[in-house]
Order: C-alpha cells, then sequence, then structure tokens
C-alpha cells in the first residue's frame, strides 16, 4: 500500500486526502506514469540523506490529474497555487534512515517525493498494519490521551517494528512506595517517577 503523508512541515502532520475521486476508481495510469517502475524507486538503495532523483516530470499542467491515478496521487502532494506552471517537477526518492529529517528513521522503507513540498508518498512497510503517520508535534502541547492513543496503537498494530522483546526494568532496581514510605523491588511495578524532593 501506499501512503501520502507530510514529514517537514510541522503544522500538517496528518496525511494528505487525495483528491475526491477514488483512486481505484481511476487505476488507468497515463503513457508517462506507465513507465515509472514504482516497485524499483521503492526499493532502490541510497547512500545519502539527499535522495536520488528519479526523474523530472513534465509540468503540471501537462499531467493527466482527472484520468490518472499516479497523476492525481503526485498532484495531491504538491502545492499547486505556488508551483510555477512551466516548471518541470522533480520525482525523487528517499531512504527513511538516510534521511536528514530523524522522525523518519523508526520505519525502514522507502519514499518518494514530487517537488519540493515535504509531502510523501511511502510504501507500507512489511509486518505494519494501518497508516504511517510520523508524530512531530510538540508533546507539551498534545494532551496525554493522545499520547496513550499513540502508544496502544504501537503496541497493538506495529508489533513487528515496535515490539522489544527484552524487558526493560534494570534488574534490582528498588523504589520507595510513596505511600508506606517501603523501599520495594521495582520488577513487577509498570511504571516509575523520578522526584527532586527525594534527592
Amino acid at each position: 500500500m501506499i501512503y501520502v503523508t507530510s514529514g517537514r512541515n510541522r503544522h500538517s502532520q496528518s496525511p494528505v486526502t487525495p483528491p475526491k475521486r477514488s483512486l481505484r476508481l481511476r487505476s488507468n495510469l497515463c503513457s508517462r506514469c506507465a513507465e515509472i517502475d514504482l516497485d524499483a524507486l521503492l526499493s532502490r538503495q541510497h547512500k545519502t540523506q539527499a535522495g536520488q532523483l528519479a526523474q523530472d516530470l513534465s509540468p503540471v499542467p501537462n499531467w493527466k490529474i482527472d484520468s490518472c491515478a499516479l497523476c492525481s496521487l503526485l498532484s495531491s502532494t504538491i502545492d499547486l497555487r505556488h508551483w510555477p506552471a512551466g516548471r518541470k517537477v522533480p520525482l525523487r526518492t528517499y531512504s527513511s534512515n538516510k534521511m536528514e529529517d530523524k522522525a523518519w528513521n523508526s520505519i525502514s522503507t522507502n519514499l518518494l517525493q514530487a517537488g519540493y513540498s515535504g509531502r510523501y508518498i511511502i510504501s507500507q512497510p512489511g509486518g505494519m498494519e494501518g497508516p504511517v503517520r510520523i508524530i512531530k508535534d510538540e508533546i507539551e502541547k498534545t494532551s496525554f490521551e493522545n499520547v496513550k492513543s499513540w502508544i496502544s496503537l504501537c503496541q497493538n498494530k506495529h508489533t513487528k517494528i515496535c515490539s522489544n522483546e527484552d524487558p526493560s526494568f534494570v534488574p534490582g532496581l528498588k523504589l520507595i512506595d510513596c505511600i508506606t514510605s517501603d523501599i520495594i523491588l521495582a520488577e513487577d511495578k509498570p511504571y516509575l517517577a523520578l522526584s527532586y524532593v527525594w534527592g
């Protein structure tokens, strides 16, 4: 599966919504898009953060947005109001592991970018269910319910990617029970809090 999501712009992190018509209904590709080998582009090796130029696409007014699924998908990633009408559009590929934006390092996949919008078309990494979203909003501004839902999503859907086989507790770690003031072993406690009060 392929998803469109935003990566660089902090204020537009939700997936980009493609135009109203379903891409499944428009499975035909124009002659230009039919020649693009998406399998090869989304599996190629990258050695640098800069990614690789796949090809320069024709200017947007020449695209078959209403009849070609890929033209429509690519156009949904570009802010057409700010793209010069006669300018070719570079189609670049990136590796999530090599990108300067470290938020992408949590998954291992390749990304496509049309133009320079900061929006990417990403292939679904193997073993992951649900849409891929990179969460970069400042946590302080987000409610704890959102954070809990993100953790729950990772635990329930991304078990092959986000799971940690070794328990993360420290053997022999002891805690102070704040109610009884007793010192107890921490091995079966899911949470602990650090406090400056205890010195």
